[in-house]
């Protein structure tokens, strides 16, 4: 490393680093190199499909321990397999157990009688609008409106219009829905994905859309993620929807792809995200969001395996809703279309998983399609049927 200021010997030499500091760039790599050590050396696996994740099997029971940083969860199938993991984890580390209902700033739920979880972030959300003087504003029923067109014509174009932007705390506010988004509102992945792309230079029409963003907020500050056995459907059955908006981007006609995956009827994963290449028609679109999702949804099961939540008995295939009949004959047929052989090789592994019973792609009308609101801004009444299936409830 670079000789510390105040300690250099006016040469060009460099200190050799004997052990890693905090802060420093390889720090966070050389503790999680450590902390694996001293976890494998007690039994404890990492997963596969997620290098954060440790379960380990004893005659007790069996655990589930994610790590982030120097932070940890473990959840267990019994109390005593509960108390023999945390035993070790003292064994290794020097520790401090804290709240388990409070893991990095949002609020567990833990309802035994229900067997739910449910996310909550009221706290931080009241604290971000408290601190941008918006406590008081007028609360807004949709995220965004219904037909807003943003695009790059919108941003700055003199050096006076970016120094009054510049007063805007656009990119933190950004940040802090993105961190709501990715955590437990997918209510909010649309708007997080679509404002992201103006973060660098921001105009006046996207200041004000994030304004409308944190008035939708203010009134749904409660609303939280619910996990579980929320309904009658099988907790244990994964099933995805995805979706396209094909050619919604006015700077370069690309299109938005959207995803959102259900185990029984709770949400646990979801993404916005604008394609990389233009597509020529609303069925390739959908076809490139289709692909997208099954990436998703391969890592899905293998990490339902691996934390043995699917078994040998469990379903073996997994369904994908899709509102687009020409992207699901494309997936289920491999024979040669003259108006798709321009399509990139790699969207077209679906088609495999298909053959072999992995997935089975289904149709469902735009109306009922719940990755909707992952590509475009919904209706008032569509936008809340999507959180009511979403199963964003108020606590």
């Amino acid at each position: 490393m670079k000789q510390p200021e105040g300690f250099g010997d006016s040469t060009d030499k460099v200190a050799n680093l004997l052990l890693s500091l905090y802060g420093i760039k390889q720090g966070l790599h050389l503790w999680n190199k450590y902390m694996h050590q001293k976890l494998i050396s007690r039994n404890f696996v990492h997963l596969p499909s997620n290098y954060a994740v440790y379960t380990r099997h004893t005659a007790t029971g069996m655990s589930v321990t994610a790590i982030h940083i120097d932070n940890a969860l473990t959840i267990a199938n019994s109390r005593a397999m509960l108390t023999e993991t945390r035993r070790e984890l003292h064994s290794l580390f020097e520790m401090k157990e804290e709240d388990p209902d409070w893991l990095m700033g949002f609020k567990l739920i833990d309802d035994h009688k229900n067997h739910t979880v449910t996310i909550s972030q009221a706290q931080y959300t009241g604290t971000l609008l408290k601190r941008l003087g918006m406590a008081d504003c007028n609360p807004v029923s949709t995220p965004l409106d219904p037909g807003l067109v943003l695009s790059k014509a919108d941003c700055p174009q003199t050096e006076d219009e970016r120094k009054e932007m510049a007063r805007h705390p656009y990119r933190e506010v950004l940040g802090a829905i993105t961190w709501l988004a990715v955590v437990s509102r997918p209510d909010l992945a649309y708007m997080s994905s679509q404002l992201g792309q103006y973060s660098a230079n921001p105009g006046k029409p996207h200041w004000k859309a994030l304004t409308q963003v944190l008035c939708y907020l203010k009134g749904t500050q409660d609303m939280a993620l619910t996990l579980g056995k929320v309904s009658n459907t099988d907790p244990d059955l994964l099933t995805g929807h995805t979706d396209a908006s094909w050619a919604n981007d006015p700077d370069n006609r690309q299109s938005t792809s959207g995803y959102v995956f259900q185990l029984g009827d709770a949400a646990i994963s979801w993404n916005s995200k604008k394609q990389h290449t233009v597509a020529a028609s609303s069925t390739e679109a959908e076809y490139m969001a289709l692909s997208h999702g099954t990436k998703q949804a391969l890592w899905l099961r293998r990490f339902l395996r691996d934390v043995s939540l699917y078994t040998a008995e469990s379903p073996l295939t997994t369904h994908l809703s899709v509102d687009n009949t020409g992207a699901i004959a494309l997936a289920k047929e491999a024979r040669f279309h003259a108006c798709t052989k321009h399509i990139d090789v790699h969207y077209h592994f679906i088609r495999e998983r298909v053959e072999d019973g992995t997935f089975e792609v289904t149709h469902v009308p735009t109306t009922e399609m719940l990755a909707d609101g992952f590509t475009k801004p919904l209706t008032r009444d569509r936008h809340q049927k999507m959180v009511n299936r979403l199963v964003l409830t108020k606590v």
